[in-house]
């Protein structure tokens, strides 16, 4: 656990360290994207048309957004409800939460703005149950379907729980409101998202809070929360959150307050009189990287640490302190890179992460709805029941830009060659299904969908693969990349048991974003270049291989045994943030991380129940599959423990 220490840094300083401009930093929405409208069979359902929401800024829509919500189900598989806004302002009274016809607690539902600035759901000013801080109440409340307290809906299913591309506001007159009581697990988050409170006073006691039982893992990306006491609160030991390219501003407490869980973020832009971020227990861990926290007048110290962190590239003006460490530490100035607690005394370690290259999707503006293509439209079969293959395969071939899949579950029995020239394959209500004795042989795996094209980058956004009720696929690789063009993944679910959830292929060179995607094991080769944001590894055995690859992960999140990801043959990885959560006894000779001829630097934590259910090595150093060190020690964090930083050149 490296600990460097830089009192006052120039901006010049991190301008040379990895190319990066903080002020170039998307944060501030430079991002816009063309409203959001989709075809009408792409499983959108229209609060308007469909339930009778007026959006007038007048009419109390409270009514028929529950509506909305209740539809039929829920049932375990059900499809993604996605509850649609046109713009407009959607004026409710009381909190919407996310509950069934029989008012039972249920996941898989998404909010979905046609526009973040032009679609607000509103509170009504001085409403009734929203006046008393001591007893907060929420405008929008997710939940989880068989929810571990069926009273707040807190639990492990809140599965494909998700905002999008609206503003959350909660009126004047509401000083006990909190915007958004989010929860979500494993495939879920919020992205262009404006959460602010139209009070004079900025009252309110918080934009977004996930303090139930638990939240995460989930991805937040360009996400603004203006006012309230608290802009963003979390607590518990578990899942952990992953966030990217937040502004946060005039709050009245805090920023980001956490207790005990782990955050990791990139891009956050603060202006506060307040602190920027506390971390308020020993068992948190943040990890803060490529941000400006800049204080107003009175501003003392923009972070306040008392668990584990870990900064980078991170420019602070206006504060007294740039933060006061429990370690006694207190620095000013911009921060270039500094890791607590501490190394041991004489522990192996270098002095510095490797901060590789940071790279941003890219975002491609899509076409009017009409000009999108349905698979159905070419005979696929959302039923379920006959073989969508052929149909699949026609609509990728017509080299329409957009491919899309209605609502439905599609059997797959051979391999889908993706190339020409579509750059985008959606589906948030979808689910391929590989179906035949193709996938089913180990020995020999074959790929579900193949991405080879030579001219065109792709995006595969919002897809399921696989299904519990069906067939195992021992043989199945759900994603194999023979492409030298970009390939992005995004919300991405992965299902039951299979060979690989992606494989590079013979001819994949291009460069990999992966953002919110649940599935495991992965496989990447060299030369390729690899960004994750919030990935889920949730599989026994081995989840990630990185064979002379360049692999970087913000917010990695496990469960069951097996070493997290191998990196060999002259692999860099580099791990910022995330949660280890092995679940079970986890086998003496498995070590969280093997770095063999390769190098490294990691940041994480561990969550475990008992003694025998953390890792024994945290990681192994190795050169030609020979163990030359390991590390066993770490910050001990209950039953499990974390790492600030770790650094491996080997």
């Amino acid at each position: 656990m490296l600990t460097v220490r830089c009192a006052v840094c120039p901006l010049s300083l991190l301008l040379q360290l990895n190319g990066l401009a903080l002020a170039q930093s998307s944060s501030d929405h430079a991002y816009k994207p063309s409203e959001v409208r989709f075809p009408a069979d792409a499983g959108a359902i229209n609060v308007k048309t469909q339930f009778g929401a007026k959006g007038d800024g007048l009419s109390d829509d409270t009514a028929a957004i529950r509506a909305a919500i209740e539809g039929p189900g829920p049932r375990w598989l059900a499809p993604v409800r996605v509850i649609y806004f046109p713009k407009g302002t959607y004026l409710v009274s009381d909190t919407l939460d996310w509950l069934g016809p029989a008012k039972n607690w249920r996941s898989r539902v998404t909010f979905q703005g046609e526009n973040e600035r032009a679609t607000v759901i509103r509170l009504k000013d001085n409403s009734p149950g929203y006046q008393d801080p001591g007893t907060p109440k929420a405008m929008i409340r997710p939940g989880s379907f068989e929810p571990w307290n069926k009273n707040d809906g807190s639990g492990y299913n809140g599965f494909f729980n998700y905002i999008f591309d609206l503003t959350v506001d909660t009126g004047s007159g509401n000083p006990g409101a909190i915007g958004i009581d989010y929860l979500g697990n494993n495939i879920c988050g919020l992205e262009d998202v404006t959460i602010r409170t139209s009070d004079a006073q900025k009252r309110g006691v918080a934009g977004l809070s996930m303090t139930r039982n638990y939240v995460g893992p989930c991805y937040y990306r360009r996400l603004t929360v203006t006012g309230f006491d608290i802009g963003i609160v979390t607590a518990k030991t578990e899942y952990s959150h992953t966030f990217e390219h937040v502004v946060l501003s005039d709050q009245r407490v805090a920023g980001i307050e956490n207790s005990s869980n782990v955050l990791s973020i990139r891009d956050l832009k603060s202006q506060n009189s307040v602190p920027a971020l506390r971390n308020k227990t020993s068992l948190g861990l943040v990890t803060l990287i490529d941000s400006t926290l800049s204080g107003r007048a009175g501003a003392s110290a923009a972070i306040e640490n008392e668990g584990g962190i870990f900064l980078r590239h991170v420019s602070v003006s206006g504060y007294v302190k740039s933060l006061t460490d429990h370690d006694g530490a207190t620095l000013t100035g911009t921060i270039a890179e500094f890791a607590s607690p501490a190394a041991e005394p004489g522990a192996k370690n270098p002095a510095a992460s490797l901060d590789l290259a940071i790279e941003e999707p890219p975002e491609d503006v899509n076409p009017e709805p009409a000009s999108w293509l349905s698979v159905v439209a070419e005979g696929a079969d959302p039923t379920g029941h006959g073989d969508s293959t052929q149909a699949i395969q026609l609509a990728l071939d017509s080299d329409a830009r957009v491919v899309y899949f209605p609502v439905g579950l599609y059997l797959i029995t051979d391999t889908i060659h993706i190339r020409k020239g579509t750059r985008r394959l959606f589906g948030r209500s979808a689910t391929l299904v590989p179906h035949s004795a193709k996938f089913g042989d180990p020995q020999n795996p074959a790929p579900v969908l193949r991405f080879e094209s030579q001219t065109a980058d792709l995006a595969i956004e919002g897809l399921s693969f696989g299904n519990f009720t069906m067939n195992f696929y021992p043989g199945a690789v759900m994603i194999e990349d023979a492409s030298p063009r970009t390939l992005t993944l995004r919300h991405l679910d992965m299902e039951s048991n299979y060979q690989a959830a992606y494989v590079t292929g013979s001819g994949g060179t291009g460069r990999v974003f992966i953002e919110d995607v649940a599935g495991a094991p992965w496989f990447f080769r060299g030369p390729q270049k690899i960004w994750a944001r919030q990935l889920d590894l949730e599989v026994r055995g081995e989840k990630a291989v990185v064979d002379g690859a360049q692999l970087w992960v913000m917010g990695v999140k496990t469960e069951r045994p097996g070493t997290v990801i191998r990196a060999i043959d002259g692999a860099a990885l580099e791990v910022i943030g995330g949660l280890l959560y092995p679940l079970r006894a986890t086998p003496a000779d498995q070590a969280a991380f093997v770095i063999d001829n390769a190098r490294a630097s990691l940041t994480y934590a561990v969550e475990a129940s008992g003694a025998d259910k953390n890792y024994a090595v945290q990681i192994e150093e190795s050169r030609s599959g020979k163990e030359v060190s390991s590390i066993t020690a770490c910050t001990p964090r209950g039953y499990g423990c974390f790492l600030s930083l770790y650094r491996v050149d080997n």
